[in-house]
């Protein structure tokens, strides 16, 4: 993996992020736990990317630091 095609996942995990924050609660639930899985992987994919994953977690408010 590249450093821009990690980048651009890191990006799109945000763009989920924000489409979540938007929905009604009993919505989001779902939707963050499927983001959830995908932070686990993203540790495995090198290049920070799952660090970056958990800070933006912690950053929309769907994680504790």
């Amino acid at each position: 993996m590249t450093r821009v095609i990690s980048n651009a996942l890191v990006r799109m995990f945000e763009q989920a992020l924000k489409a979540i924050t938007a929905l009604e609660p009993g919505q989001k639930e779902d939707f963050v736990e499927r983001l959830e899985r995908v932070r686990h992987e993203g540790h495995n994919w090198g290049w920070g990317v799952g660090d970056d994953m958990d800070n933006l977690m912690v950053e929309y408010g769907f994680a504790e630091e």
